[in-house]
């Protein structure tokens, strides 16, 4: 059996981490014929506490401390050295960019460089290291990551366009593989048609920059305007303390945050999932993986051009719509007809067993 090692560096345990490192681990292990060992870099902040949860959700794990100070991310190399040995991996995967090169310095492994999107442009464009990398220097180190890694993947054929144009890649040694969701989220097929006529409109997630809500209320007053039976529910914990939207509809723009295990039973009992952003370079390369939650809840998705793949998707799947210069379609209730539409395009598309081909690919890396 194949040994191999899934490497992860400053992601620290949540939703998406369950979702696109534990259960692709999983996946691996069940559908691969491969021995998967997780081997996790997280803060020392908070450290006993994150490991229980990362260990919760793989009990295979290997949870290390990162050496002090984002800057000082090549130290880790003498510790995951060590591992590594131990380990004697064929291949790891490695997720982002300073993985895959300390997997590089410290390995003669395969190394396949797990991209979830294009980085510097991410830095670039929201800031997430707060001014401690340069624009400059993560484009260096994801150029480093994506030429020297033995295989790649990529979430969207966007993300390969952009390498394309922004690195000169040209090489055939790479799979796309989408945010995916576990077989179990997906094959709940328990439809909770509300005995109301409310059109609710969900979004779910977190508020990041690159979500943009802030843009939300110039979007969807009109639209509130002309649609009374409209409603909105925002399903996270972060949310914009002045918000036009709600101060004009009060009654009808509502906040919650549920815990993992609640979510998708809300979402069924909605009618349209939110996807609406800046159109940036980090969104158009995106995979985000709420737009496989929202079909796999029976949501049509309402989704800005240009958002990584899915809305090319939309339009030829017909399971949404695409929202271009801010004006919103009519929004009626869906049917259950389209609720099972979407249902099926998440079965068909959004789940790991899908991708078999392409994960028999990343374990050979060939």
């Amino acid at each position: 059996m194949t040994k191999l090692v899934y490497l992860t560096y400053n992601d620290l345990p949540g939703g998406i981490f369950t979702s696109q490192v534990a259960e692709v681990c999983k996946h691996l292990s069940a559908h691969h014929n491969v021995s998967v060992t997780l081997v996790c870099f997280i803060s020392r902040r908070n450290f006993s506490a994150n490991k229980q949860k990362v260990l919760s959700c793989y009990p295979e794990a290997i949870v290390l401390p990162m050496f002090p100070g984002i800057r000082n991310w090549k130290l880790n190399r003498f510790s995951l050295k060590r591992k590594l040995k131990a380990l004697n991996p064929k291949v790891i995967i490695a997720r982002g960019p300073f993985a895959t090169l300390l997997a590089k310095a410290s390995s003669s492994a395969q190394i396949c460089f797990d991209a979830r999107g294009a980085y510097q442009a991410e830095f670039s464009e929201y800031d997430v290291s707060s001014g401690k990398f340069s624009s400059e220097e993560i484009g260096e180190i994801e150029g480093r990551a994506l030429r020297s890694a033995d295989f790649r993947i990529a979430v969207s054929h966007a993300l390969v366009a952009y390498w394309k144009s922004t690195y000169g890649f040209a090489t055939e040694k790479y799979v796309v593989i989408p945010c995916t969701l576990a077989d179990i989220k997906v094959g709940d097929k328990k439809l909770r048609t509300a005995v109301d006529s409310k059109v609710r409109i969900v979004f779910s997630g977190g508020n990041g920059k690159w979500q943009n809500l802030d843009a939300v209320s110039a979007i969807m007053i009109p639209r509130f305007s002309k649609q009374p039976e409209l409603e909105m529910i925002f399903l996270t914990n972060s949310f914009p303390e002045k918000f036009e939207l709600r101060s004009a509809f009060p009654e009808r723009v509502k906040t919650m945050w549920l815990k993992e295990s609640e979510v998708h039973d809300y979402l069924s009992a909605c009618d349209y999932g939110w996807m609406v952003r800046d159109t940036t370079i980090t969104n158009r390369v995106a995979s985000p993986v709420k737009f496989a939650a929202y079909l796999s809840a029976g949501l049509r998705v309402l989704i800005s051009p240009d958002l990584g793949d899915f809305s090319e998707f939309v339009t030829k799947e017909k399971c949404g719509s695409v929202i271009v210069d801010q004006q919103v379609p009519e929004l009626k209730k869906v049917t259950d007809q389209d609720k099972n539409h979407s249902i099926a395009l998440a079965e068909q598309y959004f789940t790991k067993k899908h991708y078999n081909s392409e994960y028999g690919r990343v374990v050979k890396c060939e």
